[in-house]
């Protein structure tokens, strides 16, 4: 029988502190998190291919408190391989109803979640597509 250890594998990046955004206006940050901040990434199970517009992240808002934002990649850099000691966190990516896109603390979660990490760059530069009027049709 395995020991529950403490900390659970994750990966988390920070968000851009500024950017200029797609109207051409100087921002810091996105709406939700201040420049800088740091996120833990939901992406166990994320295909590459699968997602262009961007990834759920776990993250202490402007208003101080933990929520779950979906993000631009874009928006993300800085992106590595950690442990989360947090028992905030960890209880929060539990409760996540999506609570198996999170890593363990097995080695098996260890290595996927190292692996997610070093391929950020490859995700990141597949293309966001653009959103037109036939798109809702």
């Amino acid at each position: 029988m395995s020991e529950k250890k403490p900390w659970k594998y994750c990966v988390v990046g920070n968000i851009v502190r500024e950017r200029i955004d797609e109207n051409g206006v100087f921002r810091r940050g996105t709406v939700a998190f201040k420049g800088g901040a740091r996120v833990y990434i939901e992406g166990k199970n994320y295909d590459y291919d699968y997602i262009r517009d961007g990834i759920t992240v776990l993250g202490l808002n402007r208003y101080r408190h933990y929520v779950y934002e979906f993000v631009p990649k874009d928006l993300i850099e800085n992106v590595r391989f950690a442990r989360t000691y947090k028992p905030t966190i960890m209880d929060m990516m539990y409760e996540y109803e999506g609570h198996d896109g999170w890593w363990g603390d097995s080695d098996e979660d260890g290595l996927d979640a190292k692996q997610f990490a070093i391929n950020w760059p490859k995700f990141q530069k597949t293309k966001r597509q653009p959103h037109t009027e036939t798109d809702c049709n």
